[in-house]
Parts: structure tokens; sequence; C-alpha cells
């Protein structure tokens, strides 16, 4: 795991994606017992590709916050393979 502006980046696997009015995808990350939820809506400038997930994707989720309805990633993008590099140093 390597850190971005003080906030530790967590490699998750993608379990649920919605593509309701407000698209959101669930992933189960790394060190995190519950599902961490992040937003698909390209307004709310959370996940950061192009293209939404697919389950079992794998992802890296950062700046996770916990609120009354659980875990959110505030910003969220597909995991590259630089970032197995970056795991193994």
């Amino acid at each position: 795991m390597t850190q971005v502006n003080g906030n530790k980046e967590r490699q998750a696997r993608v379990v649920k994606v919605s593509r309701d009015k407000r698209p959101y995808a669930a992933a189960m990350a790394d060190g995190i017992q519950k599902p961490v939820t992040f937003s698909l809506d390209p307004d709310h400038h959370v996940w950061k590709e192009t293209e939404f997930p697919t389950i079992g994707t794998r992802v890296i989720l950062s700046d996770i916050r916990k609120n009354d309805k659980g875990w959110r990633a505030q910003n969220a993008r597909f995991l590259r393979p630089e970032d197995e590099v970056d795991q193994a140093t």
C-alpha cells in the first residue's frame, strides 16, 4: 500500500455495481471487514476512470471514511500493473 496526500491506498475487489440514477460500486478492501462503497457518478469526481468496473475487478481505493451507513472511498480507480510494482518495493 502506498500513501497519497497522507491517505493510504488500499487494493479492493468489486463485489457490486449499481447503475441506477446514482451509480455506485461496493468493494471488499484489504484490511476492512465491511464493503467500501464509492460513487461512479461522473459529477462526483470519485471514480477516476471513463468506464465502470465489473464484479471481480481489482481497484485502488483511497481517502476512505466511515459514516453512519458504512465505509466510503472518496477516490477510486482501476488497479494497474505499476501498482503491483509499488507493493513489491
